[in-house]
């Protein structure tokens, strides 16, 4: 639900094709039969998304330093299923975490049967899971929030 305004705008200062190329390869894999392109939404419209899913997906291949997209959506009740790279081994804690290669064919297939297997379990089956994964999210992004503001308190920032 971010657009494409950031991404642009480093493909600009990068001056070079490889985010122009994945933006073009992203874009292919847009026009697949069941896929929905949002395009940049407000937070609130991302909110409801969040809402009418039961599943997050999220193949990271870029180093995230925090991601709140994954807080934000396990604390909507979203059950990940993402690659544990970077901050996304601290920040989820729990879901299917699928260790793979993105740049190759099978560990593509390894995240792709991965999400099958999530997707098909009945709703019931994760809900008491995904009680559990709101309040984790909600306590670590708590605590998180306090550890930033006490640091910055005490460097004399706040």
């Amino acid at each position: 639900a971010y657009g494409w305004q950031v991404h642009d705008a480093m493909a600009r200062l990068e001056g070079a094709g490889g985010l122009r190329t994945m933006r073009q390869n992203i874009e292919k894999l847009l026009k697949q039969p069941g896929v929905t392109w949002h395009g940049r939404l407000p937070q609130r419209k991302v909110r409801d998304v969040l809402d009418s899913c039961r599943v997050w997906a999220y193949p990271c291949a870029y180093p995230e330093m925090l991601c709140s997209t994954a807080v934000r959506s396990m604390a909507r009740g979203c059950w990940p299923v993402i690659r544990p790279f970077a901050a996304l081994e601290e920040v989820v804690p729990d879901g299917d975490l699928v260790n793979f290669d993105p740049e190759t064919e099978e560990g593509r297939g390894r995240y792709r049967d991965a999400l099958i297997a999530a997707l098909s379990r009945p709703a019931s089956e994760l809900q008491n899971r995904r009680r559990d994964l709101r309040k984790t999210a909600l306590t670590r992004h708590l605590l998180a929030e306090a550890a930033w503001t006490r640091a910055l308190e005490e460097d004399g920032l706040l």
